[in-house]
């Protein structure tokens, strides 16, 4: 008897705003799997995103103060012959420590990124460095191909005592 042919996959459709929005009712769960996995870890990489999250909204407040300051000094009508003379004047002191800002805020961002991959990998027991009863919890999280892709799942947390 010849086996029936698989069914023919579904045409890839954008998932929809309800759908969307009811995929963070899998954010308490998640988070209480990572809380059960590791209470500091999950503490630290809360900290650390939502201070991520918040970098780019200051970097365009930031931006806006350098744009301000700027429409500030060309409506001042000050003319300068160079720019010796212009830094002399004391008038791109502000402009200047808000271009040091904005680039310090760059920096950041692009540090966070190494950041966060150490403190989520933080947990992992070092090569060769597992003991007899110690106990290590483990937590994939994954994109859901079952739901278009759009979405992301967490595993089951797992803990492992390791025995001699």
């Amino acid at each position: 008897m010849p086996t029936p042919a698989p069914p023919a996959p579904r045409p890839r459709t954008n998932p929809s705003l309800r759908e969307r929005v009811g995929a963070l009712r899998n954010i308490p769960p998640f988070l209480r799997e990572i809380w059960a996995t590791s209470k500091p870890l999950t503490i630290a990489s809360l900290g650390l995103r939502l201070v991520r999250a918040l970098l780019p909204i200051i970097t365009l407040y930031i931006g806006k103060l350098i744009i301000d300051e700027a429409v500030r000094l060309v409506g001042l009508g000050l003319g300068f012959d160079d720019l010796g003379t212009a830094w002399n004047s004391g008038h791109l002191t502000h402009l200047l420590w808000l271009l040091l800002v904005e680039f310090g805020l760059a920096i950041l961002s692009d540090m966070f990124g190494q950041v966060f991959y150490n403190v989520d990998l933080n947990a992992l027991p070092p090569a060769g460095q597992i003991s007899a009863g110690q106990s290590w919890g483990f937590m994939a999280w994954y994109r859901d191909p079952a739901a278009g892709g759009a979405f992301f799942n967490g595993s089951d947390a797992l803990s492992t005592t390791w025995c001699p």
